[in-house]
Order: C-alpha cells, then structure tokens, then sequence
C-alpha cells in the first residue's frame, strides 16, 4: 500500500477509554530517613495483619518491597515509597485504593515523615493493533510528528516504530507524556487440564506513557492520597483524550 493510502486509510486513536492500562504507579518521595533501618520490619508486620497475603520480594536495609495477590507490588526505603498495580485493568479500584490508604498510614507513622517532596501517578495504556503498519500509520494520524508524503531520506515506506515524547511544567505540578509503537511480550501461567502450562503472547499496538506529578513538598496533614490519587487519574485521562483529539 502506498504512504499516502496507508496514512488516509488509518483509523483514528480514538479516546483513552479505548486503550487497556497496562500498569498503574503511585510513587511519593519523602526526606531521607534512616528510621526504614530500624522500621521497616515493624511497617510491613502491621501492613501484613490487615493483608496477610503478603509476600516477601526484596529485602535489604534500603529497600524493602513486597507483593501482595501477584497484583500489586508494595515497596518503600529511605527516601521513597509506593504502589503498583500491575492489572490496573482487572476490577479491584477499591482495593488498590484501600491498599494505598492503609500503606502510607502506616509508612507515615513509622518513618516520622512529615512532608512528600514529590507525588508521582504513572499510568502506562496500550491498544493493540493488527500489525506495526497499522499502528504506525493510527499514531501518525494524531499529527504529532508531520511525516512527508514523499520519499524521505530514499526511503517510500513509512517510518517503523515511531515515538514521541512532551513535557509540560509549572512551578506546582507536572506531566511528562510518551507514545510509541510498540511490541509487548506477555508470559501467562494458565491453567490447563491438570498443570499449569506457560502462554507467550506478543502484541503489536500503541504504548501511552504518562507521568503527572508534583514540585512542591506537601504537608502529610494537607493531603489525603487516595483522593489526590483519583484526581490526578482524571487529570491523566483528560489530557490525553486531547491529545488524541478527543475532548
């Protein structure tokens, strides 16, 4: 197919609630603190009586990190802390919410910290395609980069793997947004008839990568993380449905 057919026949990115979100990050950045040496043990034994099924995955005097139902990886050392979703996806906002609540309760208490100098949201979203050509030509349909519709550099065929990557700041607050095209590779343990046997699954599609965070340390007495959690989410999903041309 021709460039110019390729690029007029792609489909548009749609809006963000088309896209599967891969990961979900909640990072805060506190002052050093030397107590994670001598606390750590007491923060996760009180994290683990309210989520006993908690499971050891790092250990050692700077950074401790747990994983809690092979869901959500739970980590914090001496100078930050933070919660993963890795099957943002899956049902469970309560839960990741709850989980957060209950962490940084206890983080806070045990840690002494007073004030997070950064908080950071990481979303991570993917839509598959059937092929690189044609999330190619779907991310070069937003216009973010202007491709030629000659030949360029001797070459007819489009550009593969394209990415672009913005940042927008202010004194307060920032994003940093990055989309590309992409291959992923997933390794699933799914159950068969008596074992579990392990699935490779490739997919081809478009990664939007979007960091939204703070500048300024915030006071632990002004501030509830989950609801900040959840306005920093609908903050991501609005900006970038006008980055995809939604509104």
């Amino acid at each position: 197919m021709a460039k110019e057919d390729e690029l007029s026949s792609a489909k548009p990115l749609g809006l963000i609630s088309e896209f599967r979100c891969n990961q979900s990050i909640l990072e805060a950045r506190h002052p050093f603190s030397l107590l994670h040496w001598d606390k750590s043990g007491a923060i996760w034994s009180e994290f683990s009586r309210k989520w006993p099924e908690l499971e050891s995955a790092k250990i050692d005097p700077a950074h401790t990190q747990f994983i809690l139902n092979n869901r959500y990886s739970i980590f914090t050392s001496i100078d930050k802390s933070g919660v993963i979703d890795l099957q943002p996806s899956k049902s469970g906002e309560n839960a990741y919410a709850e989980i957060i609540k209950d962490f940084f309760q206890i983080v806070i208490k045990y840690l002494e910290v007073s004030s997070f100098t950064r908080l950071g949201h990481r979303q991570q979203y993917f839509k598959q395609y059937k092929n690189q050509d044609q999330a190619s030509a779907s991310f070069f349909a937003t216009n973010l980069i202007n491709v030629p519709s000659s030949s360029n550099f001797g070459i007819e065929e489009l550009p593969v793997l394209p990415e672009v990557a913005m940042r927008w700041e202010n004194k307060k607050i920032g994003t940093t947004l990055r989309m590309k095209v992409e291959g992923i590779h997933h390794i699933l343990d799914a159950p068969g008839s008596q074992v579990f046997t392990r699935q490779e699954i490739e997919e081809t599609g478009i990664v939007i990568d979007v960091d939204y965070y703070t500048k300024v340390a915030i006071s632990v007495g002004q501030l509830n993380i989950p609801i900040w959690l959840n306005q920093a989410d609908q903050i991501i999903k609005r900006g970038v449905n006008k980055i995809l041309g939604g509104k």
